[in-house]
């Protein structure tokens, strides 16, 4: 059975005050009993002793009137049981009990609790009734000449405790009940941020990344929910890195920067990549014959299509050149068949793009047509700018390879370079083309284009 966090806490409380209510009485009624019992005690040796020293003379001129006198007033006080005076014989002389006068004392049979010089006080029981007994000689010059005794009940001490347990029974009551109420106000006090908390946590889990829970305190608690939010706003913040990559980036991509941000420094590294340009034929006169908002729409109904077919295939999308994307297959992960990839994207983005002109046609829109250029090789990657602001990028040699054929690469064509044929020649179907002469370099390049795969990889590739 579950409990709510507030229950427990109140029920702890509680019984932790119960607890210390206990300690508590049970220390005050011991402490409540000692006092009383050491008072009886104090006050029922001073009696006796007053007793004994006014029963000298009498008892030596056996003056009993004033004898009984004394014992008399001594026993009007309160909790009195009996008081007597015995000659040395022990023969009572006087007793509060007239009816015991001239017996002879039978002697106690009780429990000495402590002596105090003369003094000896014994607890015994007479007629049913615990009583504290007290007795003292009667000396005169020296000489024993009788007894003086005094029994004091013990009901005094045991009616007094009880009355002092009926008090703090009630004070423990109010107490208690002022506890309770105290615990549970406090533990719901102390429960509400935890609740708080406890519905963030749900809001997260079901994506809502701009929950913030209310700061209420100023204690312990108070931080933990500031440190929540702190925590809520990290989630958000790189959920929106997240899909800020994803407009850039592959998944995968993303996810392994994420997953090791330490990577992303100013520090280049060389990468056999194979590097895609892609760029819209005529966009220029066509955006002059166009409304700017058709220029637009076109322009980002092509770019969009482009960017996903380089996500299909685990490129990363470098960056937009007006009409003309850059795309890099195999950094910043390498995976080894890069050229393949970058070659069945471009088939792909041929592909997609005709689909695209047949419903412009369909609208009464002109289609449009592009030009691609793939280059593989080594090149420099990493980021480039500064701490603050950085671009991931590929440099080097190759890039620039690339972007030159697809300058020279006419509408619908797919130019790639001697490089890059060399890893796919036994997967796609080419057409050689002239070699060309690139500036800074002795040698003509030959360059292919290429025209679709081989009929046995064309299903397995799609």
């Amino acid at each position: 059975m579950r409990f709510p966090i507030r229950v427990k806490l109140a029920l702890l409380i509680t019984l932790l005050i119960l607890l210390t209510m206990a300690l508590t009485s049970v220390s005050l009624l011991y402490h409540e009993r000692n006092t009383l019992t050491e008072e009886v005690q104090k006050r029922g040796a001073a009696m006796l002793h007053v007793l004994a020293e006014n029963s000298k003379e009498p008892l030596l001129s056996d003056d009993d009137l004033l004898l009984h006198k004394f014992v008399s007033e001594v026993k009007k006080s309160e909790a009195v049981v009996y008081a007597m005076i015995c000659d040395e014989q022990g023969r009572v002389r006087a007793h509060s009990d007239f009816s015991r006068v001239g017996q002879a004392f039978p002697g106690t049979s009780g429990v000495k609790i402590q002596q105090r010089g003369l003094l000896v006080i014994s607890q015994i029981k007479d007629e049913g009734e615990f009583v504290l007994d007290f007795a003292e000689p009667i000396t005169y010059r020296g000489m024993e000449i009788g007894t003086a005794r005094l029994g004091i009940s013990t009901q005094l001490i045991s009616e007094t405790v009880m009355k002092a347990v009926g008090r703090i029974l009630l004070i423990t009551f109010l107490s208690l009940l002022s506890g309770i109420i105290g615990s549970v106000l406090l533990a719901t006090y102390l429960s509400y941020p935890i609740q708080r908390l406890m519905e963030g946590v749900r809001a997260i889990g079901s994506g809502n990344l701009h929950y913030q829970v209310k700061v209420t305190t100023s204690d312990e608690l108070g931080e933990l929910t500031r440190s929540f939010n702190m925590m809520t706003e990290s989630l958000r913040k790189k959920k929106l890195i997240e899909e800020a990559f994803g407009r850039y980036v592959t998944k995968q991509v993303a996810d392994e920067i994420l997953q090791h941000p330490e990577r992303i420094s100013l520090v280049g590294k060389r990468q056999e990549v194979s590097v895609l340009f892609a760029d819209i034929r005529g966009f220029t006169s066509l955006a002059e014959r166009l409304e700017p908002e058709e220029v637009v729409r076109t322009l980002n109904d092509y770019l969009t299509l482009m960017t996903k077919v380089v996500f299909k295939r685990d490129g990363i999308l470098d960056k937009f050149m007006g009409d003309a994307i850059m795309a890099v297959f195999g950094a910043p992960i390498f995976f080894p068949d890069h050229p393949l990839r970058a070659i069945l994207a471009a088939l792909d983005i041929r592909r997609e793009i005709g689909a695209l002109n047949l419903k412009r046609e369909a609208r009464g829109l002109e289609k449009v047509e592009i030009g691609i250029g793939i280059n593989a090789g080594e090149v420099v990657t990493g980021n480039i700018g500064f701490e603050e602001r950085m671009e991931y990028t590929v440099i080097g040699d190759n890039v620039n390879i690339a972007a030159r054929l697809e300058g020279l690469a006419a509408e619908g064509q797919i130019l790639i370079s001697q490089s890059i044929y060399e890893e796919v020649a036994n997967v796609v179907m080419v057409k050689p083309l002239d070699p060309i002469r690139l500036k800074g370099r002795e040698k003509p390049l030959q360059i292919y284009e290429v025209s679709g795969l081989l009929e046995a990889l064309v299903e397995r590739t799609t």
